[in-house]
């Protein structure tokens, strides 16, 4: 999909957010992303690499309490930069062995530099954001009070490569939902927080805590709305899911009014980069909303 996206559009950025490390061998990856860099352009791709706890349990590596996955990211990150910089690889780690010749130098391949996101809530990944990629992406449930915690810890893991977090990119991929009136806004975004609740909740237990802490969401809060989903499935997210719960987690929902300033408040809070996850009816005019009466006023 997104080399078509690239080839249809001129100025649309396009990112992988994220690629799961464990889906694909990392030359794999780097492969993929050349087709696209090619395709896009210079200055049009973003990369975001995590460990996907939901493709973790899926393949059975997600309660194997001999799992790495931050070193699954790290070992990503080095063969897939190395690649796109044309360097040989001989790489032996803990999680892959990647062998790659040294690209010639008469090649004709893109020599601009893609951006690599390291997505991820917990200290550790956040630190590897700092340390090895150019930004990090966190989960669809920050709220503004999470950016500091996010930026201290990227700070940390910049340090140890004589870095500067400054230098490094924040981004947040973020629930979200538009309509003429509240109500319809807050539609979409509501069901997908519901989703994302008992994704947090019961798959990314560590950095989930500190997803709700910052929130302010209490686990004698969250826990019966989540049980709730659960027994009764999607249906119920409308009664269990309350706008406390939502104003709480700050999801972009609502008007396009109410939608702009809770982007700007992200972004005074520390986010450089909020990506839009759209959620609900007609997907379609709520993108041409946010085009028409979002953009003009957090631009």
């Amino acid at each position: 999909m997104a080399p078509l996206l690239a080839q249809a559009t001129t100025n649309l950025k396009i990112g992988w957010g994220i690629i799961g490390s464990y889906a694909r061998h990392p030359l794999v990856t780097a492969m993929d992303v050349r087709v696209v860099q090619e395709m896009a352009g210079p200055d049009r791709f973003y990369c975001g690499i995590g460990a996907s706890k939901i493709l973790m349990n899926a393949i059975g590596q997600g309660d194997d309490t001999k799992s790495r996955p931050r070193t699954n990211v790290e070992e990503t990150l080095r063969i897939v930069r190395a690649t796109l910089d044309g360097k040989k690889v001989d790489f032996v780690g803990r999680e892959y062995i990647a062998t790659a010749p040294e690209l010639d130098p008469n090649a004709e391949v893109p020599d601009w530099k893609i951006p690599l996101y390291v997505g991820g809530g917990g200290p550790r990944m956040m630190q590897t954001a700092g340390e090895l990629a150019d930004g990090l992406i966190t989960p669809s449930l920050t709220s503004p009070a999470f950016y500091p915690y996010a930026i201290e810890h990227m700070r940390r893991g910049a340090e140890k490569a004589n870095r500067k977090v400054e230098e490094l990119d924040l981004g947040a991929t973020l629930i979200a939902s538009c309509g003429p009136d509240r109500e319809s806004g807050r539609r979409g975004a509501r069901e997908l927080l519901g989703r994302y609740l008992i994704n947090k909740a019961r798959n990314i237990r560590g950095s989930g805590d500190v997803l709700f802490e910052k929130a302010g969401l209490s686990p004698a809060e969250l826990m019966p709305v989540v049980e709730a989903i659960e027994r009764g499935g999607n249906k119920v997210i409308p009664d269990v899911v309350t706008d406390e719960i939502m104003d709480k987690t700050k999801v972009i929902a609502g008007t396009p009014e109410e939608v702009a300033d809770l982007i700007i408040e992200h972004r005074d809070s520390g986010c450089r980069h909020v990506q839009l996850e759209l959620w609900g009816d007609d997907r379609e005019a709520q993108i041409k909303l946010i085009g028409e009466k979002v953009l003009p006023r957090v631009q």
